[in-house]
């Protein structure tokens, strides 16, 4: 019979199994030598650690065969009494090693059964996650697929987005027709002042010294997360860093919405009251929003320009 590759790793497994139902813990396996790397055999070395209870477990056991053996030597040495009382206190220690041996058991069976229910309620809840997401891209698709308005789409966007996401905030920036700023043009989560702030200023395009995330994401068309403003300071500018602190940001996550190589606009979101991480999935899934959204973008824009054109000639 031939040997196969994946029964190395069969064997490897099989070994961890062995040591996890004997000590609740897996081995850890070393494959020095193996056959299909053109040695003569496969070798492998096991260890792992031992755990109190097995420590204990080794105590009571040893000292039950201590006490078999040494008690009824000194029953012809000792004063009956004396002998007794060597028997009663043999005895009492034993009784004590398996108590402690079955307390340690059980309080590791108590911690392995409760780190199985935080893996499985974090399982349910990243599966929870994955189905509001999978939701979310469905009903962005439904929601804007025939919408032909650039401002209705816009704002439905904004409004998925806010039902469906787990952010504190969110907004919509698209450049304006001469593409020199980027302008608000829809949002959730924003206080009055903050938001009337967006919709006044914006952030230059034509400007060589801005150097903000969105306007970075625009020109670039790559997106930013960032989990600590602390950590880029230096690389903004004085107007962006007056609007971060004017806005309380700590983190956010900012992605292009991209057509064809060009840039249609950004989608920022961010973290005012949560303290969850940003991820790379939550990266990915905005991108994947920002994609449908630069195509119905683009199909809004071309139907605009054709009405346009059609009242012109």
């Amino acid at each position: 019979m031939e040997e196969k590759r994946y029964q190395c790793d069969n064997r490897i497994g099989f070994f961890e199994a062995i040591a996890e139902f004997l000590h609740k813990t897996p081995a850890r396996v070393e494959h020095p030598s193996c056959f299909h790397k053109g040695d003569t055999c496969c070798r492998y070395i096991v260890t792992w650690d031992r755990s109190p209870a097995h420590i204990w477990k080794l105590l009571r056991n040893y000292g039950f065969l201590v006490g078999m053996t040494v008690i009824p030597a000194l029953f012809f040495i000792l004063h009956p009494k004396a002998w007794g009382l060597f028997v009663l206190v043999a005895g009492l220690l034993t009784v004590s090693f398996a108590f402690v041996c079955l307390y340690l058991e059980k309080r590791a069976l108590i911690e392995t059964v409760k780190a199985q229910g935080d893996a499985a309620k974090d399982l349910l809840e990243e599966t929870n996650i994955r189905y509001n997401n999978a939701i979310f891209v469905q009903e962005i698709g439904q929601a804007i697929s025939s919408i032909l308005d650039i401002d209705a789409l816009i704002k439905t966007v904004a409004h998925v987005m806010e039902k469906r996401l787990d952010f504190d905030r969110g907004m919509i920036m698209t450049p304006d027709r001469r593409e020199t700023r980027l302008l608000y043009r829809a949002g959730y989560g924003y206080e009055t002042d903050i938001e009337g702030l967006l919709r006044t200023t914006g952030f230059h395009l034509d400007n060589p010294n801005s150097r903000g995330s969105a306007v970075e994401a625009f020109k670039k068309q790559k997106p930013v997360l960032v989990n600590d403003i602390s950590e880029i300071e230096r690389d903004l500018s004085e107007k962006s860093m007056e609007f971060v602190r004017q806005a309380h940001t700590q983190s956010f996550i900012c992605v292009p919405i991209v057509y064809e190589h060009h840039s249609l606009g950004v989608i920022i979101v961010d973290n005012i009251r949560s303290k969850r991480v940003f991820t790379t999935s939550d990266m990915n899934l905005l991108m994947s929003v920002a994609s449908q959204a630069a195509i119905s973008m683009a199909n809004a824009i071309s139907f605009q320009r054709l009405q346009t054109s059609e009242e012109k000639y």
